[in-house]
């Protein structure tokens, strides 16, 4: 498994590394990011690590940004090793490279084939993996905590242990911060809990939302 995933790993780290290269050459030297939202996480997580303050300007609050845990991540990356406009890109790449042994640790209990794995990467670069991550925002740890999420919610169905049902509520708290509509997974999944009749289960769920 270890040494399927490396590959993948491997050629996804290459495939980011050359659209980088690309992007820096058209671009004569400085590689831009294609959406303005990642400079707003920018310049919002760069006041907050040097000024304390919320916002696109160091002198006034703004809620501006569209992920707090995201720009909080940023910040906190700043705060420790200075402002450099590729962090965006260090985090989507490290969790790009989460999502991919997320993907194959759920997958472990299968017989991973030559073939199953070129479907795997197909599936994963249509995702479009590589683009998600080339764009410096949140997408990429959403999508890897909604699927622990998903995950989590599935074992708990399947078992009914109770740390699933725990583990679910943290992945998507922490999915939320990433993206506020996150909460609707939790209102797409209270009739099930309903009619399960796993009462319980729903307030906690819905403490989440509170």
């Amino acid at each position: 498994m270890f040494k399927q995933y490396g590959s993948i790993a491997l050629t996804f780290l290459g495939i980011i590394f050359a659209l980088v290269m690309y992007q820096v050459y058209l671009t004569g030297g400085s590689y831009v990011y294609g959406l303005d939202d990642t400079y707003i996480h920018l310049a919002v997580a760069k006041n907050f690590s040097q000024h304390g303050v919320w916002g696109i300007s160091p002198f006034e609050y703004s809620a501006t940004s569209s992920s707090p845990l995201f720009t909080i991540i940023l910040s906190g990356l700043m705060f420790i090793f200075g402002v450099n406009k590729y962090l965006p890109l260090v985090i989507t790449t490290a969790f790009g490279l989460s999502y991919v042994w997320l993907i194959f640790s759920l997958f472990k209990r299968t017989r991973m084939t030559t073939g199953s794995s070129l479907i795997l990467i197909l599936f994963l670069f249509a995702l479009p993996l590589p683009w998600l991550t080339l764009v410096g925002m949140e997408h990429l740890p959403h999508i890897f905590f909604i699927t622990l999420f998903l995950h989590f919610i599935y074992r708990y169905f399947e078992t009914n242990y109770s740390k699933y049902l725990t583990n679910a509520i943290i992945a998507i708290t922490i999915a939320t911060g990433f993206r506020y509509e996150s909460l609707f997974m939790i209102a797409a999944f209270a009739p099930l809990f309903f009619f399960k009749k796993k009462y319980k289960q729903i307030i906690l769920l819905g403490r989440v939302e509170c």
